[in-house]
């Protein structure tokens, strides 16, 4: 239905206000809807100061790596660095039939997209980039994310080789939804385990 923007301008202000940032969570926070996520969080980052805005998360082999890169940074920069970048690859056959995309690319498309995204937001000045999917010549992103290296990536996983993925690459972890509390525990043991290796040097 149509969305009255005095209710959600109030709305914003009491999220804003029951904000915690020590604490990372809220009082008595309203709920309100969710259009198409950057746009909102960016709509989100001119009416909040504290409040930090993140994807929970935003399927990558949907969409351009370029455009996506610029878009994330430049919510970024509006929002003073207050970005979280939750991403995934996507699960739902129905969505990826919607957008012609064959569901058995959807992991090598997530990883070249993560792969472009990094190199995207750093590096000065142009550069080129040639993968399966993707191919860019002679490209400045802009502008760069106040973040660095870049916005904080988290990575929705579910399976223990995407959690061990999220490990390995240094990136925080949402886990699925899938599963009660033994599941949970059960990924994050798999998380830290592989943390713990790298942190020994294994």
């Amino acid at each position: 239905g149509k969305i009255d923007a005095t209710i959600l301008d109030a709305a914003y202000r009491q999220l804003d206000r029951s904000y915690d940032p020590k604490e990372g969570g809220f009082g008595n926070a309203p709920k309100f809807p969710r259009p198409a996520t950057l746009n909102f969080l960016t709509y989100l980052a001119a009416k909040t100061t504290n409040l930090r805005l993140g994807t929970a998360v935003l399927v990558l082999p949907w969409h351009n790596p370029a455009l996506l890169a610029e878009q994330a940074a430049t919510l970024d920069l509006l929002s003073n660095g207050r970005f979280d970048f939750g991403i995934g690859k996507g699960y739902r056959w129905g969505e990826f039939h919607g957008f012609c995309i064959p569901m058995d690319e959807a992991e090598e498309r997530y990883q070249e997209t993560v792969v472009f995204l990094r190199k995207a937001w750093t590096t000065e000045g142009r550069f080129s980039y040639h993968g399966k999917y993707w191919h860019f010549d002679d490209v400045v992103v802009e502008p760069a994310p106040v973040q660095k290296p870049h916005p904080p990536l988290w990575v929705g996983a579910q399976s223990p080789n995407s959690i061990r993925y999220a490990a390995k690459n240094g990136f925080n972890l949402l886990l699925g939804q899938a599963g009660g509390p033994e599941t949970v525990a059960e990924g994050v043991a798999i998380y830290r385990a592989v943390l713990m290796n790298k942190h020994a040097g294994g």
